[in-house]
């Protein structure tokens, strides 16, 4: 993977209201993801989801979505 290092900022800039998997994520002590490189990103969750597999070298990572959540997803976040 030839990614380059994107801050949180770069990443939500870049890829707005997509989901991402970030290689190699960068956290603060609370472990809130400060920057990583973008292994891959996608709009639709259910296709992120099936391409998931294609991302082996991804051992220490993390997925995060750049936008807003839907209502749905803010209830169940409050459970």
């Amino acid at each position: 993977m030839n990614a380059e290092y994107l801050t949180m900022a770069e990443i939500e800039k870049k890829y707005p209201n997509e989901w991402v998997l970030i290689d190699r994520p960068k956290t603060n002590r609370s472990q809130r993801v400060l920057g990583g490189y973008v292994a891959m990103h996608s709009p639709d969750r259910e296709e992120f989801d099936r391409r998931l597999d294609e991302h082996p070298e991804v051992i220490d990572g993390a997925i995060l979505y750049t936008g807003e959540p839907s209502p749905d997803e803010i209830w169940l976040l409050n459970l």
